[in-house]
């Protein structure tokens, strides 16, 4: 049978860039090298940039951040802008893709935690107060592994 993601090694926060859609030279961080790090810490640091980003207060050259452990993506998350409206606002939609269940149910359950100290503050507030997860009979499922959150 195929394998999952391996169980050693660091976790690493990727970005995509917007114009090129080439990912950037460098990740923007990386955790868990040379001690070994539970993946809950890891999913709740990854949570603080996907509310940094789909809220615009960081990556705003990105198009989609990705956690990777080795060679294996764990989560994808995806801002799409719309062209503006008659009052000149983009409305910011975020699209979250979990390699697993085991991994979506993980993040969904961890706390957003800060990856070092250069990544404050926390947004997870202000995330659950401006966007909010769109349900529909096919994401209510529980082996969906795509949720989208869209402006409140």
């Amino acid at each position: 049978m195929g394998a999952g993601p391996s169980a050693s090694g660091a976790f690493e926060c990727w970005a995509r860039t917007r114009t090129t859609n080439r990912y950037a030279t460098v990740a923007t961080w990386t955790l868990g090298d040379p001690v070994p790090l539970p993946i809950g810490d890891a999913l709740g640091a990854f949570k603080r940039e996907v509310h940094a980003f789909a809220l615009g207060r960081d990556h705003a050259d990105a198009k989609a951040l990705y956690l990777y452990r080795g060679r294996w993506r764990l989560v994808k998350a995806e801002v799409t802008l719309s062209p503006p409206d008659d009052d000149g606002l983009v409305r910011r939609t975020l699209d979250v893709t979990w390699y697993s269940t085991l991994v979506r149910d993980t993040y969904l359950a961890t706390a957003e935690r800060l990856a070092n100290s250069t990544r404050w503050p926390l947004c997870g507030a202000p995330f659950a107060r401006t966007m909010q997860r769109q349900e529909d009979a096919a994401a209510a499922a529980a082996t969906t592994l795509v949720a989208r959150y869209e402006p409140r």
